[in-house]
């Protein structure tokens, strides 16, 4: 049985209820996921060959404090990254000395950039947003991401509520009622999805409306829906669990088409490379996975010192991959190409 995130790994300064609840949400928009006469793909990741992917370099941060969030900068040379104390840091890829972007009360959760405009979330109940007054409004905020069009961005709260700002508006999307741990916006179509502290979706129609939701199957219910992103195609998802299992999804279809996995314990981040050909998770184990995003097939298993993966970004390249650990250092992996 995978080990449970701790209360204070999940939530340092509120809490949350309990870990692994079964949250309800709108029964309007609440519904099981379809069935499929044909048995869900399964991968296991075997001794796949990871001698392409090297660790480059190890950049300690000077402190015990986990990182958490993480971003590149557009141009690729500066990775930004939050800790557990608060401190938001850039670190340049290629050396130099790391600065110190911003001091704030809690764990930084979240970090999102886009178009140089950063924000960052922290569960002393802060949304920072360059240029903007913080907002205020919640016992803690679990994530944030930039729409990739406007100037729209979305955050998480704990309490299952999602805010999106619109320039000078704010509206909120209700739907969830446990944390929402998890958001991603479509790069093409603008939809917004998001995953919750009970192990469901949410996927958001951009032009307003109920929601799609997708849930377990009844076997893995409960286990939480730790972190998402979009696949290539409009239609699929990626969601990275409580139980270690990375599973791909048909939103259209509602289920789960392939189960990567492998993870000795929970799963957290999970991101698409720029070029959209594989899909990096990692979590408790501290191993870098690389996938097939379309067939789920192991690429590479990246063995470290088994520290503890937060975070997960890749350089807008692709030829660079770096970690946030829980020892308070990136590593930053290069891939060929």
């Amino acid at each position: 049985m995978p080990a449970r995130l701790s209360r204070r790994s999940l939530l340092a300064a509120a809490a949350l209820g309990g870990l692994g609840a079964c949250g309800g949400g709108d029964e309007r928009t609440r519904s099981r996921p379809a069935r499929s006469a044909a048995p869900v793909a399964s991968r296991k990741v075997r001794s796949a060959d990871a001698r392409a992917v090297r660790l480059l370099r190890r950049v300690p941060l000077g402190g015990r404090d986990e990182l958490v969030g993480i971003a590149f900068r557009q141009g690729g040379g500066e990775v930004v990254v939050g800790d557990g104390a608060g401190v938001l840091r850039g670190v340049p890829l290629r050396g130099g000395e790391p600065s110190v972007l911003a001091d704030g009360d809690g764990r930084v959760w979240g970090v999102a950039i886009r178009d140089g405009r950063l924000a960052w979330v922290d569960d002393a109940g802060v949304l920072r947003v360059q240029g903007r007054r913080p907002l205020r409004q919640a016992t803690a905020w679990l994530s944030v991401a930039w729409a990739p069009r406007g100037d729209v961005l979305a955050a998480g709260s704990d309490d299952g509520r999602i805010v999106v700002l619109r320039g000078t508006e704010r509206r909120e999307l209700r739907g969830h009622e446990p944390a929402v741990l998890g958001l991603a916006w479509h790069p093409r179509t603008g939809r917004l999805a998001s995953s919750d502290q009970s192990g469901s979706a949410r996927v958001w129609p951009s032009d307003g409306g109920h929601p799609i939701q997708l849930d377990y199957e009844d076997a893995d219910f409960g286990a939480d829906m730790n972190g998402l992103t979009w696949l290539p195609e409009p239609h699929r998802l990626a969601t990275a669990s409580q139980d270690g299992v990375v599973r791909l999804w048909d939103v259209a279809r509602r289920r789960v088409e392939h189960r990567l996995e492998g993870a000795d314990s929970w799963s957290r981040p999970v991101t698409l490379s720029p070029a959209g050909d594989l899909l990096a998770s990692s979590g408790a184990d501290g191993v870098v996975r690389l996938w097939d995003p379309d067939t789920g097939a192991a690429r590479a298993a990246i063995r470290g010192d088994g520290t503890t993966v937060w975070g997960l970004a890749w350089s807008p390249d692709g030829r660079a991959l770096v970690s946030a650990g829980s020892d308070g250092a990136l590593r930053i992996y290069g891939l060929p190409g």
